[in-house]
């Protein structure tokens, strides 16, 4: 989100997080504009990042392997 020019509140909201700044917490607010940004930014990474599927094994718990 960082890479994505995404502002820090609304970064913070989305994942759930509280400003350590009080009066930025107070006083900012994420538009409806960021929010719709935001959101295309994390679909554009979910439909480009490469394909990967997570297996389990007996000798290894969980390791990826790409298809």
């Amino acid at each position: 989100m960082i890479t994505d020019d995404i502002p820090e509140i609304a970064r913070a909201r989305r994942l759930g997080h509280h400003a350590d700044n009080r009066i930025a917490e107070t006083y900012s607010h994420v538009s409806g504009e960021i929010h719709q940004r935001l959101l295309a930014s994390l679909e554009h990474r979910w439909h480009t990042a490469p394909h990967q599927c997570w297996h389990r094994t007996a000798d290894r718990p969980i390791h990826a392997r790409t298809q």
